[in-house]
């Protein structure tokens, strides 16, 4: 039982880990694209 426990908590972790990289690289492409658009006016 304890076994489950460990595989589950490390599966949230690791989905945790991967969304937190995601969200990074939309907001850097967001900040990207904004600095484009100031530079382009």
């Amino acid at each position: 039982m304890f076994e489950v426990f460990l595989l589950i908590v490390g599966c949230m972790i690791s989905i945790m880990f991967i969304d937190s990289i995601l969200v990074d690289e939309k907001s850097e492409e967001r900040l990207n694209r904004l600095y484009d658009g100031n530079m382009n006016l």
